[in-house]
């Protein structure tokens, strides 16, 4: 799930089988940024 919030676009996929999940990542997107790359997951950070 993290890389769909890192990529320019969603993939086709998760726009047919959930379409709120555009909605859901546009607002991800616009209020936070990538941050610190921990052993698994990526940290996300809210823009100011």
């Amino acid at each position: 799930m993290e890389r769909v919030f890192l990529q320019d676009k969603v993939p086709a996929s998760y726009q047919e089988n959930n379409v709120s999940i555009v909605a859901v990542v546009a607002y991800i997107r616009d209020h936070y940024t990538s941050g610190a790359q921990g052993k698994y997951l990526v940290a996300m950070k809210r823009k100011k």
